[in-house]
């Protein structure tokens, strides 16, 4: 193992130790809140008025009241589900690779139980048994991991699709990347549409 896997954890360490140490930060002046409760309560928040016309703002295809803010919580709901759903993904593959190598692995230990014993596996060994009981437990934690993986799959598409559809809407928010020669290669551009 190199210093170099320590790092991030020492890292950690020594800020998590200066954060421990150091005195807590002064409070200065008095809580932020309204100066009369009652008249907050009363207070109304006004309701969305398009700016230079309906049309301006896509009116016929979301309606003439439509608040784009409601469209981009949507949009930020969807991409936070796409996110997850690809976490999802990547956290059942790890767990169905980590999985299938174990159950291998305790394979090849009880065919080497096996051959070293003459073709039988020894009753009272505790390798065997051991091994018996982690082959048999791994099974489990394949088929969990692998339909977690498939459910943060169709997490991911039909939220990334939701997320498409609701962008493509709204008109905005493209990205082209494109490669481009220099003088020492190639670099990246990327366009954005607004």
């Amino acid at each position: 193992m190199s210093p170099l896997h320590l790092l991030p954890t020492l890292t950690r360490g020594l800020f998590g130790l200066q954060l421990s140490v150091s005195p807590p930060a002064p409070v200065v002046g008095p809580a932020v809140g309204p100066a009369n409760p009652e008249l907050a309560a009363e207070a109304t928040v006004a309701p969305w008025v398009p700016e230079h016309g309906a049309e301006a703002h896509g009116a016929e295809a979301h309606g003439a009241d439509a608040d784009p803010r409601e469209g981009r919580d949507q949009m930020r709901r969807a991409a936070r589900a796409t996110i997850a759903g690809g976490a999802l993904v990547l956290l059942g593959m790890v767990g169905t690779t980590t999985g299938l190598a174990l159950f291998i692995a305790h394979g090849r230990q009880l065919e080497r139980l096996r051959e070293d014993n003459g073709g039988r596996l020894p009753p009272g060994n505790d390798k065997r048994q051991a091994a018996i009981r982690l082959h048999g437990a791994v099974i489990p934690t394949v088929a969990v991991a692998s339909t977690l993986a498939l459910a943060g799959l169709v997490t991911a598409l039909v939220a990334g699709r939701r997320f498409r559809r609701l962008r493509d809407e709204r008109g905005s928010g493209k990205v082209a990347f494109a490669p481009v020669p220099t003088r020492h290669g190639f670099g990246i551009t990327a366009g954005v549409r607004f």
